[in-house]
């Protein structure tokens, strides 16, 4: 459990995977994405299509973290939402539109 006086600072997420506008094959592809934050990054949760799918803790992790999700496609357009939070509750969040064929 960490402690700081003050951090008005919210996660950074990046490399996000799949990206904006990719088009998927396959019938499972890794979805992930890092995040950092200036003191440290307590969670970071995944949604495709607005359904709560997979929430990673980074306990442990001080400034760095990755989530990974195995996820058995289904083919059409989609969403994928990651929100990146932080020890002190301020939170970022990052949305990509992709689709499968």
């Amino acid at each position: 459990y960490k402690v700081y006086s003050a951090d008005s600072a919210a996660p950074t997420l990046y490399w996000p995977n799949p990206y904006e506008g990719q088009v998927i094959t396959g019938r499972s592809s890794w979805v992930q994405v890092s995040a950092t934050d200036d003191h440290a990054v307590k969670t970071i949760a995944l949604s495709i299509d607005n359904v709560p799918t997979s929430t990673t803790a980074c306990d442990g992790i001080p400034y760095s973290c990755t989530l990974y999700y195995d996820w058995s496609t289904v083919k059409g357009s989609h969403t994928a939402t990651f929100v990146g939070t932080d020890w002190m509750g301020n939170s970022n969040s990052l949305t990509v539109s992709f689709s499968v064929n």
